[in-house]
């Protein structure tokens, strides 16, 4: 089940974040880079959130299979 507190955990682990409307990635390498563009910081946190919150879904099916 997700809770408050879990996604704000999957976010602080996650390779997705916002910096002002700009959505970053880095995948645990040397190369940070821009992921996509969103019109607001909002937009850009609820954006960075989804795409952390699926990554952290997906590695966990794959868990349980």
């Amino acid at each position: 089940m997700l809770t408050k507190n879990k996604i704000k955990q999957i976010n602080k682990d996650g390779w997705y974040w916002p910096e002002g409307p700009v959505v970053m990635c880095n995948y645990g390498d040397t190369h940070t880079f821009t992921f996509c563009m969103c019109r607001n910081h909002a937009e850009a946190k609820a954006v960075a959130s989804g795409l952390n919150v699926l990554d952290w879904n997906e590695s966990n099916e794959e868990e349980a299979l």
